[in-house]
């Protein structure tokens, strides 16, 4: 009965270890709150997740504006869309009109490491997916520190930068996940603690 026991804590606790180290923050959206310019706020978002694996694993990145607004970005020293981040190295399936810039300063929202360069704004597009990739590859969407975008209204021709606020973060239910494992991790400690 205790060999019973016994194996039936161990495969708990390799469960519970399964679900902890499953639960990285690798997917999240990031809304496009802030605004240098009045009526070009909160028109769209970017989501994040991540693919692949070991070295070869990199971020994707989907920019989703809202109908009526586009992306674009061949201004002079910032580009379509840029961000930050730590151990990030550059892109990878970038699609024309865009290219890899070489960074830049988008308005208020100050200067950004990476960038992409794009259509004019006669050109803007609704939609925009790459990847970031990484040194050693990409192990969390939290890389990536922030974004900040070079938009237009379509109807009206009123152009500005959008940013997101703050760093990606675990979705809820990554942290629900780890929290279970973690839980679950302590009651079969305490159980073994106390049969000893």
């Amino acid at each position: 009965m205790k060999v019973l026991k016994g194996i039936l804590a161990g495969g708990l606790l390799l469960l519970a270890l399964g679900f902890a180290s499953s639960a990285k923050a690798d997917a999240v959206t990031l809304q496009l709150t802030q605004c240098n310019t009045v009526g070009l706020c909160n028109i769209g978002h970017i989501d994040l997740s991540t693919s692949g694996s070991g070295s070869s694993e990199v971020i994707d990145v989907a920019v989703t504006m809202n109908p009526g607004f586009g992306l674009f970005g061949n201004g002079v020293g910032n580009g379509a869309i840029g961000w930050n981040g730590t151990g990030l190295s550059g892109t990878s399936g970038v699609s024309s009109p865009f290219s890899a810039g070489t960074g830049g300063n988008f308005s208020m929202f100050g200067n950004f490491a990476f960038s992409l360069t794009g259509p004019p704004a006669s050109g803007a597009v609704s939609s925009l997916s790459f990847q970031i990739t990484c040194t050693n590859g990409c192990t969390t969407v939290g890389q990536v520190s922030d974004f900040a975008v070079h938009v237009i209204n379509t109807s009206t021709g009123l152009t500005g930068f959008d940013a997101t606020s703050g760093a990606p973060t675990p979705e809820p239910a990554s942290l629900l996940l780890l929290g279970t494992g973690l839980l679950a991790m302590g009651g079969i400690a305490r159980r073994k603690l106390g049969a000893s």
